[in-house]
C-alpha cells in the first residue's frame, strides 16, 4: 500500500482509492481501464458552481467525453424522481458510438444516487467515485452501499456496487460550508470511537488544525478513517456477518432523527446527537465511563458539533427508529462504546430506557 494509493481487495471488485488532485483523474481512469468510455458526471448543483467549468476543462485537456449534470443539492435528490430522471439522461447520453461509465463527483448523496444509477442501468456500468466532501471522503465513497431514500425511509431501495476507483483530494475540502465540514467530521469522530483511540487523541490535540483544514494533516485522517472502513469491508463485503455494524455507531437514533426531520437536519448533526446517545446508553449499562463519555461530548461540542436535537419529538423519532434496518427479530442492536476506541454490539435494550436518554437530547 503506497502513500498514494490504497488497495481495497475485493476479489473481483477489488480497486483502489488514489489520493491525488482533481487534475490527476484522466490519468487515473486510464489507468482502471476505462480509456474507452464516455463519462456521465454526476454532481450537484452547489459543486458544478464550484468546479463544474474546472473538471470540464481537465476531462477535455485529458482527451475524454464527457457529459455534466447537477441535481439539486441534499437528500431531497436522492429519491425515485431524481432516479427516473436521471435514467433518462443517462439513456439520451447513451448511444451506439458511446460506452457510458458515471463518475460521482460530490457529497454522499451524489455517490449513494449515482452508484445506484450505475449499479442499476443495463444491470450495471463501470461507476468512478470523486468525493467532494469530508463525510464522502471518510465514507461514504468506500463499501460499495449505494441507494435512495424511500418516503421517510432512509437508503430503503439499492444495492451494494463497488466503483472501480476512488480519487480523493482533500484540497476540495477548502470550499465546503462550515456546516458541511462538520458534518464529516461526526464521521471522523466515529471512527476514533469505535477503533482507534490515537485518532481520536489526535483530533482533540489537534484540534485546530483539523478546523483550520490543513491539507497535509487532513490527508492523513482520511486515509487513517478509510484504512479502518477498507479493513472492515474486506472482511464483510455484502455487510451480512455483522462486522460491518460497528460503522453504524451513532447512526441508530441518528437516522431516526433525520427521517423524524423531514431530512432539514444534516447528516453529521444527527449522528454526532446519535453519538452522544449510544453513549449515554452505554454509561447508563454500565459498559462506558464518565470520562470517556465527557471526553466524548466535549470533542463533539469542540468540533462545532450540536448536542441535543431540537424541535423533534420523541414519537417522531421512535416511529423511524423501530423499522431501523439493524432490528433483528424484533429487538433493537446498538452499537456502543466500551472504551474510547472500542465498541460493542447490543441488543434487546429496553424500549422504555432508550425513550429516557433520547428524551435528554430533546429540546
Amino acid at each position: 500500500m503506497s502513500g498514494a494509493v490504497m488497495r481495497v481487495k475485493l476479489g473481483a471488485d477489488s480497486h483502489d482509492v488514489y489520493f491525488r488532485g482533481l487534475q490527476d483523474l484522466p490519468r487515473v481512469l486510464r489507468e482502471v481501464g476505462l480509456k474507452d468510455h464516455d463519462f456521465f458526471i454526476l454532481t450537484d448543483k452547489k459543486v458544478a458552481r464550484l468546479y463544474g467549468r474546472r473538471l470540464a476543462g481537465i476531462m477535455k485537456q485529458g482527451k475524454l467525453r464527457c457529459k455534466l449534470h447537477a441535481v439539486p443539492q441534499g437528500e431531497q435528490s436522492k429519491n425515485f424522481v431524481s432516479y427516473r430522471r436521471l435514467i433518462g439522461k443517462l439513456n439520451s447520453f447513451d448511444g451506439l458510438k458511446v460506452r457510458p461509465a458515471v463518475i460521482a463527483f460530490g457529497g454522499g448523496v451524489v455517490g449513494d444516487l449515482g452508484g445506484f444509477l450505475a449499479a442499476s442501468y443495463k444491470r450495471g456500468i463501470p461507476l468512478f467515485q470523486v468525493p467532494t466532501t469530508l463525510l464522502a471522503q471518510v465514507d461514504s465513497s468506500l463499501g460499495g452501499k449505494t441507494g435512495i431514500d424511500y418516503v421517510t425511509h432512509k437508503n430503503l431501495v439499492g444495492a451494494f456496487y463497488q466503483p472501480r476507483g476512488v480519487l480523493v483530494d482533500v484540497s476540495l475540502l477548502r470550499t465546503l460550508s462550515e456546516e458541511d465540514y462538520a458534518t464529516g467530521l461526526a464521521e471522523v469522530i466515529k471512527y476514533g470511537v469505535i477503533k482507534d483511540a490515537d485518532l481520536f487523541a489526535g483530533l482533540e490535540r489537534d484540534r485546530a488544525r483539523v478546523l483550520a483544514r490543513e491539507s497535509g494533516y487532513m490527508k492523513g485522517v482520511v486515509r487513517r478513517c478509510l484504512d479502518i472502513k477498507r479493513r472492515l469491508v474486506e472482511k464483510d463485503v455484502y455487510d451480512r456477518q455483522g462486522i460491518r455494524i460497528i460503522l453504524n455507531f451513532g447512526h441508530t437514533i441518528g437516522h431516526a432523527a433525520e427521517n423524524a426531520a423531514r431530512y432539514s437536519l444534516p447528516h453529521g448533526r444527527a449522528v454526532a446527537v446519535g453519538m452522544l446517545c449510544a453513549a449515554k446508553l452505554a454509561l447508563l449499562t454500565e459498559h462506558f465511563s464518565a470520562r470517556g463519555y465527557r471526553r466524548l461530548a466535549e470533542l463533539i461540542e469542540g468540533m462545532g458539533l450540536p448536542t441535543i436535537y431540537r424541535k423533534l419529538k420523541w414519537r417522531d423519532i421512535h416511529a423511524s427508529y423501530v423499522y431501523d434496518k439493524k432490528f433483528t427479530t424484533g429487538k433493537s442492536r446498538f452499537v456502543l462504546p466500551t472504551a474510547i476506541g472500542k465498541v460493542k454490539v447490543i441488543e434487546g435494550i429496553p424500549l422504555a430506557l432508550v425513550r429516557r436518554v433520547v428524551g435528554q437530547f430533546l429540546k
